[in-house]
């Protein structure tokens, strides 16, 4: 028997879910505790467990629904020319730094804290790889000698945004928006 979708269980799961996602992404994977997260969703630690055996577990659940998946590079024009689709993917990276703050901070922590289960890595290193492999196809398109060194370039420049941005002290988004387009001949 399926539960109701709007059952006091599900309710509790998701309260459960953001509180958790919004201390990891505010504190860290390390600093966060099943104890400030079951206070923080104003529950007690015991009903934690009964959702979830450990806080990996929820880790890997919040990982998997609120990552870098929501803007995957993918279903770009394939009959657009390689600059307009580059300007896309430029675009939805920026626009992702700039809305999604939560959601970067996050998978920032988890980068740089690092010690965490291979499936957590995994996924977090096939994200990255899927945004790697999209910009060298198309700096591949455009017939740049290094376009592996030059995707990872341009990676480096957006994550060094995206982290500027969230400790504070950003560049601003739209000026460096426009030194990208320019620099990529995208004007």
């Amino acid at each position: 028997m399926q539960s109701n979708p709007s059952s006091p269980e599900r309710d509790t799961k998701s309260v459960i879910f953001q509180t958790a996602f919004k201390l990891f992404a505010t504190h860290g994977y390390q600093e966060t505790s099943i104890s400030m997260i079951a206070k923080n969703a104003g529950i007690s630690k015991g009903l934690m467990y009964h959702y979830y055996r450990n806080k990996e577990d929820l880790l890997l659940e919040v990982l998997k629904t609120v990552s870098l998946d929501q803007i995957k590079p993918a279903n770009w024009d394939n009959q657009a020319p390689p600059k307009e689709n580059l300007k896309r993917l430029i675009d939805l990276f920026l626009d992702y730094i700039q809305h999604q703050t939560y959601i970067k901070r996050f998978s920032l922590f988890l980068h740089l804290q690092g010690q965490h289960a291979s499936e957590v890595l995994k996924l977090l290193d096939a994200n990255i790889s899927l945004w790697e492999k999209a910009f060298e196809e198309l700096f591949l398109q455009l017939q740049f000698k290094d376009a592996q060194g030059e995707a990872i370039y341009l990676l480096t420049m957006l994550d060094g945004l995206a982290l500027r941005h969230i400790s504070k002290h950003s560049y601003g988004i739209a000026p460096m928006r426009k030194k990208l387009f320019s620099k990529y001949g995208l004007v």
